[in-house]
């Protein structure tokens, strides 16, 4: 992440009054931060952009947790939002978890298997 972006973001962070508020994940918002700072250099290639986000992720972490988490952050954000292709890309990759996508490929399996 690049420091003037960091800068913006943790600025931005300084200012949220958290009494009522649930802790902010700060994977989230580097995560954020690098689909921001993606989007302000090739705003029409959404579908690359999270491709790379998605391939940058450290191994093991399941994407769609990353993605539900990027779309909280983004949730409680007034001045900081990533495009509504971004965020339509993000809402797809959150609803199919690494467990679903497991069951799913089983299932693929077998029945490839039972032809």
């Amino acid at each position: 992440m690049s420091n003037s972006l960091a800068t913006t973001v943790y600025a931005d962070l300084a200012d949220i009054d958290t009494r009522d508020k649930p802790p902010v994940d700060h994977r989230a918002v580097n995560w954020f931060a690098a689909l921001w700072q993606a989007e302000k250099i090739r705003r029409d290639a959404c579908h690359a952009n999270l491709l790379s986000w998605i391939i940058g992720l450290p191994g093991g972490l399941d994407p769609a947790e990353a993605a539900a988490s990027v779309l909280a952050y983004q949730q409680g954000q007034a001045d900081l939002s990533l495009s509504p292709s971004l965020t339509a890309l993000l809402q797809s990759v959150a609803r199919y978890p690494a467990q679903q996508l497991a069951r799913m490929r089983s299932s693929r399996r077998r029945a490839v298997a039972a032809h």
